[in-house]
């Protein structure tokens, strides 16, 4: 494999893209009465365009994975841990690799500002469920921001973001094609946002992608089989492992990517 890793350039160019939101709290458990409102309730917002409507959402941006590629990344598969390139905690070396990893901000809009600042992948990747104006307070935080999106770009830390937004998740206002089989916008999500983290993180993240040479790379989970595997015994691990194809999706693309070649320049950042 080239080594990929340049000498780059400031990258505090500007390009179009659509800007987040900058205030909020996390919080905890969703309030049973709003909860108990939103139930079937689909958010006002739509992106622009006269795309198919999935969800209470008007969709445009044609995807570069198609159906046969989503099949792939969810297919459940085996590794030997003795000949991957594994991460589970932040002791192991390539603690980089995982979504909650910190200091490696990814700044989208692309330019180089507090305002354009996302704390980590994480927090991008789950403010890309909702829009602007999806509402949700959590019950043991009742004076948080309603707009969950907010409290999601108003958290420090990976963890939080996850947390603030649990109650929209049980109310169901997470975007409707995030999960749609035709579309798995929750896939092509994660990898536009492993791109931006290796654009903007080229000697932290991409110097320890690019480490891992050919050898799979597999997120170790206690108990998600989605998005990374779990430890079967005997030195194997099983999952749809859908983090770690897709950082072996980006570490095959890294030259391009470190360009600002994106498989999706827009985004999946909803109005």
């Amino acid at each position: 494999m080239k080594n990929h890793l340049p000498a780059l350039a400031d990258q505090s160019h500007a390009v179009t893209g659509k800007e987040p939101g900058n205030s909020g709290k996390s919080g905890g458990k969703p309030s049973r009465k709003r909860a108990a409102d939103a139930k079937g309730a689909k958010p006002k917002s739509r992106a622009p365009g006269n795309g198919e409507n999935l969800g209470g959402f008007e969709v445009t941006q044609e995807p570069r994975l198609g159906k046969a590629d989503f099949e792939r990344f969810k297919a459940e598969c085996t590794y030997q841990e003795c000949t991957a390139a594994w991460f589970c905690s932040k002791s192991d070396p390539r603690w980089a690799l995982s979504n909650s990893a910190g200091s490696m901000p990814i700044y989208f809009p692309l330019r180089r500002s507090r305002q354009n600042e996302w704390c980590a992948s994480e927090q991008l990747y789950h403010a890309c469920k909702y829009g602007t104006d999806v509402e949700c307070l959590p019950e043991a935080n009742p004076g948080a921001d309603p707009c969950v999106r907010n409290r999601i770009r108003n958290c420090t830390n990976a963890r939080g973001s996850n947390m603030t937004q649990h109650c929209a998740v049980i109310a169901g206002l997470v975007r409707g094609d995030w999960k749609h089989p035709e579309r798995e916008v929750r896939i092509q999500a994660m990898l536009w946002v492993l791109e931006l983290k290796l654009y903007w993180n080229p000697f932290t993240f991409g110097k320890v992608l690019l480490e891992t040479g050919e050898r799979p790379i597999v997120a170790v989970s206690n108990k998600d089989t989605f998005l990374g595997c779990l430890a079967m015994g005997r030195g194997k691990l099983r999952g749809s492992n859908v983090l770690g194809k897709l950082l072996m999706e980006v570490r095959e693309r890294m030259g391009a990517i470190q360009e600002g070649r994106f498989s999706y320049p827009e985004g999946w950042l909803l109005p």
